[in-house]
């Protein structure tokens, strides 16, 4: 019961959060600009060249710096992985002035279409990730604050690409034109993917890192995050 309580809540926060964006998206910027939406390469590509494409670029160099990908030949997939590759989807977000509402820069996210996964290759796995309680946060911050304690947070860039996919574990995703039309025009990175290019304009690609997306991914972010802490020397309560 909790459960569905808790699912409720945040599909009826989503709801207002979405409608929120919805009206300023409509009454303060019109709908040449967007405020807290997310678009498509294609819609960035039109709207604001000059400011999707240093984005995207800056997204794909973390993917490959990182090795959360590498490019295979169509030839050597199976006729069933490239049946069911899974799509890159690459969306864009604008990071908003609140002095003039102009837009600073624009931010890209890279993800894969979970919902196209063939949910046999992790059927045995647990893919419950453990999340901390919200009243036990309610509750440091309060004897934080009545103690006087020093509180602080960080964000980890790129957090879940962190963690590595289990070996047994092999996901092939398919890059679209528009992605790899980018990619082949960043020195250096677009001749080795010249060379993996299809006729189509796609490029597959094998996942080695917890990739957004992946059903899997929150739990191995979360496994890496616990043993580094502890190889640390910190204790898990």
């Amino acid at each position: 019961k909790v459960e569905e309580n808790t699912a409720t809540r945040r599909s009826s926060r989503a709801n207002r959060t979405s409608w929120k964006d919805q009206k300023l998206k409509k009454e303060v910027f019109g709908y040449e600009k967007t405020y807290g939406l997310h678009y498509s390469i294609k819609e960035g590509l039109r709207k604001c060249p000059d400011k999707a494409i240093p984005a995207i670029v800056d997204e794909l160099k973390q993917m490959i710096d990182l090795g959360v990908w590498q490019p295979v030949e169509r030839n050597s997939l199976t006729y069933k992985e490239i049946l069911e590759a899974v799509p890159v989807v690459t969306f864009l977000k604008d990071k908003i002035n609140p002095a003039n509402g102009e837009i600073e820069r624009v931010k890209a996210r890279s993800t894969m279409g979970g919902n196209r996964l063939n949910t046999e290759t992790f059927e045995n796995e647990n893919l419950r990730s453990p999340t901390v309680d919200m009243s036990a946060v309610f509750a440091f911050l309060a004897v934080s604050a009545t103690k006087k304690w020093k509180v602080s947070t960080t964000d980890i860039k790129g957090a879940f690409l962190k963690a590595f996919f289990p070996k047994h574990i092999r996901v092939i995703m398919k890059l679209g034109p528009e992605l790899t039309s980018i990619i082949i025009n960043i020195p250096v990175i677009g001749e080795q993917y010249k060379q993996y290019l299809n006729a189509d304009g796609t490029v597959y690609v094998r996942v080695y890192r917890a990739l957004y997306g992946h059903p899997l991914s929150a739990k191995l972010w979360h496994k890496h995050l616990s043993t580094t802490l502890i190889n640390a020397g910190w204790k898990q309560t």
